[in-house]
């Protein structure tokens, strides 16, 4: 791997290392092709209203052909993870973003609502694949550095988060959902070629092609992962994921239905939480790298329990844009999860563990929205957030748990 040109402390010298040594076209392909993944991802839910209609669909059946991507994309993780370790990140990442191209075909071209479950799950695992070669291929090229690389592409897919929905909605109207989802075709293939363009071979052929087999690995994955950091980091991001997941999806809903704001509004102090995780995402990276990472979870999980607390007894547009905006430094923390889990994990496993650790706490946290959902329609919303935000207190809690800095090891 390539060294940093400096060590730890100071945060503009990890900012100043994410171009060094020409890998700075490495970091914009991966943030870029985790600007689409993450913002179809997102765009998906502002075309629903469409594709009901052209299925004549319940909320019931939507919510169905929605959850069935989030199913294909966690269920991808650990098979994701067990690929790096034989193909590598180049292989993979090049995969991911063409599967996801032919999965948004077939996606649009669906004529009957079982074809168009199926694609959706296709579809998330196309996508699912994308994750666990981006972190270990980070966590490498950027070694010291490594929280504020997966921070600035963390960053990326918060914009994108932000802006393809946006423009969905815009498109949706004029050309219709299939051709807004086809729109999308040509940016996943010629990103596809660029990150095969530009992330070196050599990162493939050195984790890959050894003649492992997955159960010879598994003692090494179980033992990885089986670890006080790696478990109390799981238990605390999942934690938040869930909240997170939960306070999203309903989100909008309570500010129309809640707050009287109208559906423009809401979604765009919806977009503001992206807007707001895009800067703080590589700057917690940065500092993270530059001085403990234990105090920025820590941090950012107390700082997310904030605005879930508050948010029922706040009305005003100004108000509820600045609570947006703390509820989107809580995704600051998630780079520097990423990083301190995966630089934890054994190298000969690394790709199948982090793969291993992403598919438990996705599909442990998926649950969030249906948690929300039910409490929403028997206690309400205002003590719905304020559950979330106890488990959000929970995931700081589980955070002040790890290991001071310096007492546990690197990978």
């Amino acid at each position: 791997m390539t060294p940093d040109v400096a060590e730890h402390g100071s945060l503009s010298a990890s900012i100043r290392n994410l171009w060094s040594n020409g890998r700075g076209p490495i970091l914009v392909s991966i943030s870029f092709g985790w600007f689409l993944v993450y913002g179809l991802r997102a765009a998906i839910p502002a075309l629903l209203p469409q594709i009901k209609t052209t299925f004549a669909l319940s909320n019931a059946a939507a919510g169905l052909a929605y959850s069935a991507l989030w199913v294909g994309y966690a269920v991808s993780q650990f098979p994701a993870g067990l690929l790096v370790d034989r193909l590598g990140e180049r292989t993979l990442l090049g995969a991911s973003m063409g599967l996801t191209a032919l999965a948004i075909v077939g996606l649009a071209a669906a004529p009957l609502f079982g074809i168009l479950v199926a694609a959706s799950a296709i579809l998330g695992l196309a996508m699912g694949l994308y994750g666990p070669p981006r972190g270990t291929l980070l966590s490498a090229v950027y070694d010291k550095s490594d929280g504020t690389a997966i921070g600035v592409t963390l960053s990326a897919g918060s914009i994108g988060g932000a802006v393809l929905p946006f423009l969905a909605g815009v498109l949706v109207v004029t050309v219709g959902w299939r051709a807004t989802l086809g729109l999308t075709v040509p940016l996943f293939l010629l990103t596809g070629l660029y990150v095969w363009r530009v992330v070196p071979h050599a990162r493939s052929a050195a984790v890959g092609g050894d003649g492992r087999s997955v159960a010879g690995d598994m003692d090494g994955i179980i033992s990885g992962v089986l670890t006080r950091p790696v478990i109390i980091t799981v238990i605390a991001v999942t934690l938040l994921i869930l909240s997170f997941q939960g306070f999203a999806a309903f989100f909008p809903t309570y500010l129309t239905e809640a707050k009287g704001l109208d559906q423009g509004t809401a979604a765009g102090l919806y977009g503001l939480i992206f807007l707001a995780a895009a800067v703080a995402q590589p700057l917690a990276g940065g500092i993270a790298d530059a001085y403990n990472d234990r105090i920025v979870l820590v941090a950012s999980a107390a700082i997310a329990a904030v605005p879930l607390f508050i948010l029922p007894f706040v009305s005003g547009l100004i108000p509820l844009a600045i609570l947006a905006v703390v509820m989107g430094v809580r995704l600051g923390g998630y780079p520097v999860t990423n990083a301190y889990i995966i630089r934890l994990l054994p190298d000969e496993v690394q790709g199948a563990a982090w793969g291993l650790v992403r598919t438990v706490f996705f599909l442990m946290s998926a649950s969030g929205p249906a948690l929300v959902g039910i409490l929403s329609d028997t206690s309400g919303f205002e003590t719905t957030f304020l559950v979330l935000g106890v488990v959000t207190v929970l995931a700081a809690v589980a955070y002040g748990l790890l290991p001071a800095p310096g007492t546990y090891g690197t990978r």
